[in-house]
This record gives C-alpha cells, structure tokens and sequence, in this order.
C-alpha cells in the first residue's frame, strides 16, 4: 500500500489516544502494539486503506472516551465511512461482557466487509498474542485473572467467534483464526 496521509494520521491518533494505556500481558505493553498489529494483518491480508485506517482506530472510541473519542468527532477527523466501521466493531463498554459478547457474535453475519475483515484481525492478534503468552510464560494462578470471565469465557468467545467469521471471511483467513485458536486452546491446557 502507497504512503497515505489519512493512514498517517490514523497512525499518529492511535499512538495519541491509546497512550497510557496498556495490554493485559504480564509485561504491560503499550495499548498501541495491539492496533497495530491489526493493521499489519490488514495490509497482510490485501485490505483497502479504509479498512487499515479502521483497523488503527478500531478502540480508538471504545476505549477512549475519556480523551474526547466519539462517534461524532470520528466522523469529523476521518470521514462517515470509516467512522461507520468503527462503529460496526465497537462494544457497549456499558453492558455486561456477556451481553457485549453476545452482540458482537449477533452483529457478525450483518458486517460490512471492511468491519468483517477488522473484526477478523483483531480477533486473530488477541488469540495469537495471548497463546504466545501462554507459551513464553505458562499460566501462573493470575493468568487468566486479567480477563473477565477467565480461562473458559475466553476460549469459549474465541471459539464462537471464530466459527462466526469463518462463515463469511476467505478461507485463507478462516484457517488462519483456526490455527490461532487452536494454539490458544493447546497453551491453555498447559
């Protein structure tokens, strides 16, 4: 993908909004890695430049409230469409994980094809990230303390999910989340 000043400032706003905050890794590493990495999977996997702005952005409203993120002022800085995408991959952080898990799960078969395509590689860099952790370090007694519902409610929403998006991504990427999820699922019985 060429230079793009839209990707740039995407960029810079991800690193902006997400600074301070971190990854539930034992390391603590910078929030802004994980965005990143998703974007890096889009640009992988061929995506458009709307898709990969989305993806820099994708927790840019979620999780950043706080420092003046909304939709509105999305829409104002980057334009309705990519704005739309956000909105399609953004949780109610306000509702119960089980009711934010259980809408995303509903809101899969709807996506537009960017947010599938977001939503798929946000999905695989918090499988593969959290297998290799599992991996590097084992599981101590707070490992899985981190998540909301532990052990079981993570690998339960990441087997769901990825039987979801698998029903309508390439299935180059369907076999990707597989592998993810099935290392997941092997580091975890560790």
């Amino acid at each position: 993908m060429p230079f793009s000043a839209t990707v740039e400032r995407a960029l810079r706003c991800a690193v902006e909004a997400h600074a301070g905050q971190l990854r539930k890794d034992p390391q603590g590493s910078p929030y802004v890695v994980h965005p990143l990495h998703v974007a890096l999977t889009l640009v992988r996997w061929g995506a458009n430049e709307a898709a990969v702005v989305a993806g820099l952005l994708h927790d840019v409203v979620e999780d950043c409230a706080e420092r003046g993120w909304n939709a509105t002022r999305m829409t104002a800085e980057f334009g309705p469409h990519i704005a739309e995408v956000v909105a399609e991959v953004t949780e109610d952080k306000g509702q119960s994980w089980e009711d934010r898990k259980r809408v995303q799960l509903e809101h899969v078969p709807g996506l537009s094809a960017d947010a599938l395509l977001v939503k798929a590689a946000d999905l695989l860099h918090n499988m593969s990230s959290l297998g290799m952790e599992l991996e590097d370090n084992g599981v101590d007694g707070e490992f899985w303390g981190r998540f909301s519902r532990g052990r079981e409610g993570t690998l339960w929403f990441g087997e769901q999910m990825v039987v979801a998006l698998s029903k309508r991504v390439e299935p180059g990427i369907g076999q990707e989340l597989a592998r993810a999820l099935g290392r997941l699922s092997q580091a975890a019985e560790s």
